[in-house]
């Protein structure tokens, strides 16, 4: 099974892209690649918890 949340590289920054809806999650475009990883460790935290 793949993650839901992934961090992906944009035309000037990094985004977090939603697998299961498949659109982006939040596509902040100036979100430095470590923000974006510590943002998804929390979302997938979350999904863990369910």
């Amino acid at each position: 099974m793949s993650e839901r949340f992934e961090v992906r590289e944009t035309e000037y920054g990094y985004g977090i892209w939603d697998a299961k809806a498949g659109d982006w999650w939040i596509r902040r475009l100036d979100m430095t690649q470590r923000d974006a990883e510590q943002i998804v460790a929390e979302l997938r935290r979350g999904e863990a918890e369910l």
